[in-house]
């Protein structure tokens, strides 16, 4: 019985053990999965670099847009920066004939026209007259200006 159990191990190692054949491709495989992981390592570190240039390239772009911006309101007279703030047509009507209501009661207009010319600038187009002619049509004249909305809530009626 004593020797059955020296047996035993001899046993166990003998069904352990793998064929030459079988450790090559074994060995093989994981080198080639050491080859793929160190070209990926080498892809990653490829892209983490180009990443970085990226975000620096962003930054660069960022600090002189805000440059470009300070100068541009640096450089406006005015101060005036025109509204992002999309305006209808008819508000552009309202604020003519506001306008005209409050600025230059000695006028009398009409046909009011206008044309987008950006979210915020329209070309205008009426007929004006001195406000004592009003009933004449003869006296009319056409003009033709553009009007902007500015940020800080004003407008602007200017000649072309």
């Amino acid at each position: 019985m004593k020797t059955h159990l020296y047996l035993i191990p001899f046993i166990f190692f003998l069904f352990s053990c793998t064929s030459k054949d079988e450790l090559e491709k074994l060995q093989k495989e994981n080198s080639d999965l050491k080859f793929e992981i160190n070209m990926q390592n080498t892809n990653l570190a490829r892209q983490d670099a180009e990443i970085e240039i990226y975000k620096q390239q962003i930054e660069n772009l960022e600090k002189k847009n805000s440059e470009n911006k300070n100068q541009l309101r640096d450089n406006n007279p005015n101060k005036n920066i025109l509204s992002t703030k999309t305006f209808s047509e008819e508000e552009a009507i309202n604020t003519i004939n506001d306008y005209y209501n409050f600025y230059e009661r000695n006028f009398v207009i009409r046909n009011i026209k206008v044309r987008r010319k950006s979210n915020s600038s329209f070309w205008v187009s009426y007929e004006k007259v001195n406000r004592q002619f009003a009933d004449h049509d003869f006296h009319y004249n056409s003009e033709t200006k553009t009007l902007e909305f500015y940020e800080n809530g004003n407008y602007q009626l200017k000649h072309n």
